[in-house]
């Protein structure tokens, strides 16, 4: 689920300083450039492993930051990122995620609202 903008919403500063702007609405229906300029510049809010988490992209270190984890994942070991399938049992939740794996790091299920957020995610 990407976090959606609710009164009294605290938005968490990067290390930059900058505010964390919520995914949904503002990338909904967003371009795959669209993502990648705001995982860049501010991050998104989303779901990881079923955590609310900020997720940004440091160039310097060339790394996907999960901020609450105060976690790096090298973009240079990035191997996969797929649709997650899931039993037809499972919950509606599950439905709109991906999965993100890194070699020789644990994977990153990371959920969605919308499945164009998820194709935005995914292609950027």
């Amino acid at each position: 689920w990407v976090e959606h903008e609710r009164e009294g919403l605290a938005r968490k500063p990067l290390q930059d300083g900058s505010a964390l702007r919520p995914a949904s609405p503002l990338l909904r229906g967003a371009t795959a450039e669209a993502w990648r300029a705001q995982l860049l510049t501010q991050g998104v809010k989303v779901l990881v492993d079923g955590e609310l988490a900020s997720v940004a992209v440091d160039l310097e270190l060339g790394c996907l930051e999960v901020g609450e984890r105060e976690a790096l994942y090298p973009l240079a070991e990035l191997r996969t990122c797929d649709e997650l399938v899931h039993a037809d049992d499972a919950s509606p939740s599950s439905a709109l995620g991906l999965v993100v794996d890194f070699a020789d790091l644990d994977s990153l299920v990371v959920q969605f609202d919308w499945p164009d957020q998820r194709e935005g995610f995914k292609a950027a």
